[in-house]
């Protein structure tokens, strides 16, 4: 992950008092701190559906998402022929919620395959945990993807591959996957 830090500072603050002085921005963005897992894309539908319950209209969660989108932290994508309003985010849902609150001043940037979309939640293979820790992060290379395999229930195998990863480079890396010392005994 890359960290957007004190260039960002103004909006940062902008965000705070947003956090501040709208009831739905700072339950949307509790919402964002409480989560486990980034995602890449937020629709206003099912963020709204969420939130329901504490008196949040879709149209208020709307105006927050594009208030968000205007201030750098994502794209706002208007509903079109058939596609659900949502929100295209450039950075980490759970550490843009944190830093909100005030307990975080840096915001961790997405990359392409970092973290899936809120309709991951319904697929067999869940999105990447992101660590929590503000320590050294990984950057991940321009040019390269990371890729999550859920290898066994309980294991996720994750690569960092070219974004432009070809069967060629599959045939390869199957290749040195063959070569890994197996500790037969296991049952590996």
């Amino acid at each position: 992950m890359n960290m957007l830090t004190n260039s960002n500072s103004e909006r940062l603050q902008e965000l705070r008092q947003l956090y501040k002085n709208d009831g739905t921005a700072k339950a949307v963005l509790d919402d964002f701190a409480g989560r486990q897992r980034n995602q890449n894309v937020t629709k206003v539908e099912r963020l709204a559906t969420a939130l329901s319950a504490t008196d949040h209209s879709y149209h208020d969660v709307l105006k927050v998402l594009r208030r968000l989108g205007k201030l750098g932290y994502g794209n706002f994508v208007p509903g079109r022929k058939g596609h659900k309003s949502r929100m295209v985010w450039q950075v980490g849902i759970v550490s843009l919620g944190i830093a909100a609150t005030g307990t975080r001043d840096d915001i961790e940037t997405l990359f392409d395959g970092d973290v899936g979309d809120d309709d991951d939640a319904d697929s067999p293979v869940p999105p990447m945990p992101l660590p929590m820790s503000a320590g050294t992060p990984q950057v991940s290379p321009s040019g390269a993807k990371r890729v999550v395999y859920m290898l066994r229930r309980d294991f996720d195998a994750e690569l960092i591959v070219p974004k432009d990863f070809s069967r060629v480079d599959a045939d390869r890396l199957i290749q040195f996957i063959k070569t890994l010392p197996f500790d037969e005994m296991q049952g590996g």
